[in-house]
């Protein structure tokens, strides 16, 4: 084999075992095990091949299958033993091929003619050390196999050659439609640390699909055999690697800030190789935080060393285990992703209250973790799969899954909800075959298809109160034309099961809804590609007045389309716009990935985990209120929980480091990030300054009622014209406490302003509107902006408040559209000014522009009809001395009293 090949099987093989290895490092491991020094049997070519002193200490066994030289002249090798069992006919045979081989002949050939064949090694002479892992490379080929597979198991023994149980794995299947008909690796690894071993046993099979094919089969199954079949099977390797390993204390792989993390590295090599290994700590955005030296043992102790972390910001962390070896190469990498969670903010009975999750792994070896990961989010309802069309007869160990993962959920006080879905469990994917889709099972004669569904209904009824038919997004359920049907067929069976059966259909926005509703329960998928702004638009053709019945599905944008934290920006707001439509339930698909390698089973949360637990604990429980704009600039949605206001604020426009808002707030109000982190606000009299930026953040602890006070005080209409002449208006406010209140108020304009009256006593019900009539007066160089007349309340309600308040209005003329462009041209500035007509009557203006030392400038507009628009030019010559100075540019209404002013930079 070439060596090029040896490396790429290298790499492949230590992928499969969960290791991370880099190209450097896979040039550095064994060029050709028949080369090894310390193989089993010599090697067939006679020139020695040069390679890295590490490989003849990695080879423990070598099988190529060339035992003449042994004296072996039996058609069969050496110390394999023929499997005897039920449908292993005892007829079929395992030899030599002579003619056939991986990198030379001969090779191990198994024939079926009907029947199974398999072959174990009994040789005891892979013997093991406790504190090294184990990797099994076999090279096979096979005839063309449509139903049988030809593979390896491997499992550690004891001292008496007995097979320990659970350590027995299976490498991938050979063959199949599609499958490559050339010579393939087939790889297992055991992870060492395992008690009472002493060898390594091997065996190699060609099976029917009754064999391999372990799950239970779907209905009215055809057990098909294949009748005439080979397989061959060459250059089986045991290498012995480094036990590497790295986990922490925590299954869920999630600590709280006011505990250390605690990680868990491990390396041992019973060789004492010149291997050294580094821990190395990254935050999310792959800023190296932290990096430590890991020793390695060459002894089997009981527990590896801590490495702790105490000062560990909030936030996601991928943490790396390198293991390097003496020539520089990286030999075996393992990475953990962890989590550090700011602490719970709102009471334990409203965190996470209308928010979810749905499961997408149900595997035992990550239940501890995924248990961990839903205590910490709380979240009100749990999506788990329990049935599935392609496996409906079930297994006991998926039975045990379900029990398992339906006390999980019940102990974190969330309600289940369970899936009936299309296809197999994701571990048992690889055998499910084709199988009818759920529908089509649904759609016959229940007396076939009730036998293998009525026993979970029955078991769980008392715990799963909704039944999800369909999986979230699954268009090819929601547009099949026997979804109607089906449910009431449903609802129909299970009534002899169950009281109250509840059903929920799947929708997704991307189709109409149905003109009524199909279940108890509407479960929508939102898709990622729906614009922030259309949320709104997208589910109201969904929310009927059984809104706590919808629940919404939000596809979290996928990252490879955004940047990192505009991603997250975007997730939040999903999840808060969804929440602000008063929908049942907000979901999100479990925000972490489950990992289960021949190592260990973890769970992997990242910042999505974060994000959700943060809006989760923030909104749980809260009631949408209004939205609203902070200064004219910033957005705000408004959240109640009995009298507390939660405010999501971002800023679209802000530079990444946000922009300064002074607000009154109270003294109590806190700033809180996507992270969870919160952050008292600096004061500024009897005010709070804000920062807010392009990243939603929340702001708490201020009193509902006064935030809706503050939103409610308006300028109306919120136009005002420039005129020489005061302006009429109306200053108006509500009553938003649920009691009397009486009060002053007295109104602050910018410098050289006039407004009357300037003081306004009020007293109002619950609910009444003060409307008072004001004259405004401003100076003729007023700039045309967005304005504020600041509000400044005592109020007395419960308690004397004293708060300051803006009500923003537009300075500029109403019905008129005016825009300014300025830019350099060589030596000179252009000054471009742009007016549309948007009244029903012609308008005559006159524009001017005044530039430092320089003459006014002006151009007409002259009777500019309705619907019509307009555009004069301003050449300011020798214009080099303006850069960075201020113009005016203006408006004047000839025969009139209206004006218009703007100051602009000249850059």
């Amino acid at each position: 084999m070439r060596a090029g090949g040896q490396v790429l099987v290298w790499a492949a093989a230590f992928g499969a075992l969960g290791y991370g290895v880099s190209r450097t490092a896979a040039q550095s491991l064994p060029n050709s095990p028949r080369t090894s020094a310390v193989t089993s049997q010599p090697a067939r070519h006679a020139e020695p091949i040069e390679r890295p002193a590490i490989a003849g200490r990695r080879v423990v066994k070598h099988f190529d299958f060339d035992e003449q030289r042994f004296g072996n002249y039996d058609p069969y090798p050496m110390y394999w033993k023929q499997h005897e069992a039920a449908g292993f006919p005892l007829y079929l045979e395992g030899r030599f091929d002579t003619r056939e081989g991986h990198d030379g002949a001969p090779s191990f050939r198994l024939d079926l003619n009907g029947g199974s064949i398999g072959f174990h090694y009994v040789g005891r002479d892979i013997s093991v050390r406790t504190n090294s892992d184990y990797l099994v490379v076999a090279w096979c080929k096979t005839s063309p196999l449509r139903w049988a597979r030809a593979y390896v198991t491997a499992r550690y023994l004891d001292r008496k050659g007995r097979v320990i149980e659970g350590t027995q794995r299976c490498s991938e299947f050979a063959g199949g439609t599609g499958a490559p008909q050339g010579w393939v690796p087939l790889m297992i690894g055991l992870p060492g640390n395992v008690p009472d071993s002493r060898y390594i046993g091997i065996s190699v099979w060609l099976t029917q699909a009754t064999i391999w094919n372990t799950g239970p089969r779907p209905m009215r199954a055809v057990e098909y055999q294949e009748v005439k079949a080979s397989a061959w099977f060459d250059d089986i390797t045991v290498y012995r690697l480094p036990r590497v390993n790295l986990r922490s204390s925590r299954p869920g792989n999630v600590f709280t800030e006011i505990e250390p993390v605690a990680l868990y590295p491990e390396v041992s090599d019973p060789d004492g190789l010149n291997l050294s290994a580094r821990l190395a700590v990254k935050a999310a955005d792959g800023r190296l935080v932290e990096e430590r030296s890991v020793s390695v043992r060459t002894t089997q102790t009981t527990e590896p060393e801590p490495t702790i972390y105490r000062n560990l910001p909030v936030g996601a962390y991928t943490a790396e285990l390198d293991v390097v070896s003496d020539d520089g190469a990286s030999l075996v990498r393992r990475k953990l992703c962890f989590v550090r969670l700011a602490s719970q903010i709102s009471p334990p009975t409203e965190s996470g209250r209308g928010f979810g999750v749905a499961l997408q792994e149900t595997g035992l070896a990550v239940l501890a973790g995924q248990r961990e990961l839903l205590l910490n989010l709380h979240p009100e309802l749990v999506k788990v799969p329990v049935w599935w069309a392609g496996q409906a007869a079930g297994s006991a160990q998926q039975d045990e899954g379900i029990d398992r993962y339906l006390e999980v959920i019940a102990e974190t006080q969330a309600d289940p909800v369970g899936v009936l879905a299309d296809g197999c469990p994701p571990d048992v994917q690889r055998s499910c075959g084709e199988t009818r889709s759920m529908l089509e099972v649904f759609s016959d004669d229940p007396i076939g298809w009730k036998p293998l569904i009525a026993g979970l209904w029955s078991r769980y009824a008392g715990l799963i109160h909704v039944w999800q038919v369909g999986a979230d997004g699954d268009e090819l359920v929601f547009l099949d034309h026997k979804y109607p049907r089906v449910l009431p067929i449903l609802i129909r069976e299970m009534k002899t099961l169950m009281t109250e059966p509840l059903l929920a259909s799947t929708i997704t926005t991307e189709f109409a809804p149905p003109t009524e509703r199909l279940a108890s329960y509407n479960a929508v998928w939102l898709p990622a590609d729906v614009p922030l702004d259309d949320i709104e638009r997208h589910l109201a053709p969904f929310l009927d007045e059984e809104r706590s019945k919808t629940w919404v599905m939000v596809q979290a944008p996928p990252a490879s389309l955004y940047p990192r934290l505009q991603r997250l920006s975007d997730l939040s707001r999903r999840l808060a716009e969804t929440h602000f439509q008063k929908v049942g339930g907000v979901f999100l698909a479990a925000p972490w990935t489950t990992h289960a390698d021949v190592m260990s089973a973890q769970v992997a949360p990242g910042e999505d985990y974060i994000v959700l637990r943060t809006v989760a604990d923030l909104l749980g429980g809260t009631e949408p209120i209004s939205r609203s704009s902070i200064d004219g600039q910033a957005k705000c949605m408004l959240f109640d929980r009995n009298g507390r206001s939660i405010m999501m604020v971002w800023d679209d426009y802000a530079p990444p480091e946000g922009r300064t808002h002074t607000l009154w707030l109270g003294e109590n109000a806190e700033q809180v990030d996507l992270w969870g982190v919160r952050r008292p606000l600096q004061p500024l009299g009897k005010c709070r300054v804000v920062s807010i930026g392009p990243g939603p953040t929340f702001i708490i602890n201020a009193q509902t009622w006064l935030m809706e006070f503050s939103r409610e005080f308006v300028v109306a209409p919120p136009v005002v014209e420039f005129s020489l002449d005061a302006y009429a208006r109306d200053l108006v406010f509500r009553n938003t406490y649920h009691e009397p209140i009486s009060g002053l108020l007295r109104l602050v304009a910018p410098p050289d302003w006039d407004v009357r009256p300037n003081r306004i006593p009020f007293a109002l019900q619950p609910n009444e509107v003060l409307r008072s009539p004001i004259q405004i007066r401003f100076p003729i160089n007023a700039e045309a902006a967005v304005t504020p007349l600041v509000g400044e309340f005592e109020i007395d309600a419960d308690q004397r408040y004293k708060i300051v308040t803006p009500a923003w209005f537009e300075l500029g003329l109403e019905n008129i559209d005016v825009n300014v462009n300025v830019y350099r041209l060589g030596g000179r500035v252009v000054v471009q000014q742009t007016m549309t007509n948007r009244t029903s009557q012609p308008v005559s203006f006159e524009g001017y522009v005044v530039a430092p030392a320089r003459r006014r400038m002006g151009r007409r507009f002259i009777n500019i009809l309705s619907g019509q628009s307009a555009r004069k030019e301003f050449l300011i010559d020798d214009a080099s001395d303006l850069v960075g100075k201020k113009i005016r540019v203006g408006l004047s209404e000839l025969q009139g009293t209206r004006i218009w002013n703007r100051i602009i930079t000249v850059h």
